[in-house]
């Protein structure tokens, strides 16, 4: 299983600036954020953002930011040349199992999985 979205915004933010719910994460420095079309509303567990959990951008390392909210979340481009529409992979595959999510939010894997509400398109890739 790998669930991946796309990116559709991105801001610069300033050193100081604030962002997500309840102004939950400030900008240590100036730097680009991109806002990606997944949230809590999806089955993204709020707390992920607050843990700066990682996630692929452009298959490059990055991270979230700030606490999830209910259909967008916002992940660092620290040296990543992302543009709008670039994919943003959040959980699964090699690369960030369910396991290390799991054990992030001290549950299973089963339960990470079984969040995904339905709204969230499923393709089958052989």
């Amino acid at each position: 299983m790998r669930w991946q979205t796309r990116i559709v915004a991105i801001r610069n933010l300033r050193a100081g600036d604030w962002l997500g719910y309840g102004a939950s994460w400030q900008a240590p420095e100036d730097c680009r954020v991109g806002v990606i079309a997944c949230g809590y509303g999806d089955g993204l567990d709020r707390r992920l953002g607050l843990q700066e959990a990682p996630v692929l951008v452009r298959g490059q390392a990055s991270r979230l930011l700030g606490r999830v909210s209910m259909d967008l979340a916002f992940v660092a481009l620290d040296g990543i040349r992302a543009e709008l529409g670039d994919p943003v992979q959040v959980l699964g595959g090699p690369e960030l199992p369910l396991e290390d999510c799991a054990a992030r939010l001290d549950t299973i894997p089963y339960e990470i999985g079984t969040r995904i509400a339905r709204r969230v398109a499923r393709r089958q890739v052989p």
